[in-house]
């Protein structure tokens, strides 16, 4: 499956474009990472890439994750590993969780 992303009209900065919006992730996360598609940002390259935690739910938050790629990003999305609360680690989300209500506010920086 796949991301789908809505952005705001971008803002140019200098060289840099900055464009912010909205993902949401779909019904069938993938181990290692949602694939982000530069061209769904309108950029060649990824310079920084912030998301706000989100909330699919009123009792389920997540943690969204850029893995740091200029040119081939993946956001993954971790949640609290509740079996061990006492080092209350957060841990990727396990493979093929519908997160398809999950919605994420993001900035992203590049050109």
């Amino acid at each position: 499956m796949a991301l789908t992303v809505t952005t705001n009209k971008p803002v140019l900065s200098g060289a840099y474009r900055q464009v912010s919006g909205t993902i949401t992730f779909d019904s069938s996360y993938a181990t290692g990472g949602e694939t982000l598609s530069l061209s769904s940002l309108g950029m060649y390259t990824l310079i920084e890439f912030e998301a706000q935690n989100a909330s699919s739910t009123a009792t389920n938050s997540y943690v969204v994750s850029w893995n740091r790629s200029s040119t081939a990003p993946t956001l993954k999305v971790f949640q609290g590993d509740n079996a061990n609360a006492a080092a209350a680690p957060l841990i990727e989300v396990p493979n093929a969780t519908n997160l398809a209500a999950l919605v994420c506010t993001f900035t992203a920086t590049g050109f």
